[in-house]
């Protein structure tokens, strides 16, 4: 990437493990603050502590839309702005499928 998200704040749902994790450990070597999310708190925040500075978790469950809206709500309070959203949430198992 070479610096290319250097100073944007980017959100990154799923973080705590995985495709998640690694898409935050990247997005925050190349320069990024970044809002790790995830419903897999410990991890969350042990991510977190191993990246440092201009990070910080938020427990996020992208099937609730009260998580998401106030995972925007606190990266353009704290931030000031919200420059990118990753998408990397996933579960594993059955599809959900609703009641007809």
């Amino acid at each position: 990437m070479t610096g290319r998200v250097s100073g944007k704040v980017v959100v990154v749902t799923g973080a705590a493990s995985g495709l998640g994790e690694a898409t935050a450990r990247l997005m925050h070597a190349e320069g990024a603050t970044v809002l790790l999310t995830d419903i897999q708190h410990d991890r969350g925040e042990r991510v977190v502590d191993e990246m440092g500075g201009r990070s910080r978790y938020l427990h996020c469950d992208v099937t609730a839309e009260p998580d998401v809206v106030h995972v925007v709500d606190t990266a353009v309070r704290e931030f000031g702005r919200l420059d990118c959203m990753v998408s990397e949430a996933g579960r594993s198992g059955m599809p959900v499928v609703a009641d007809r």
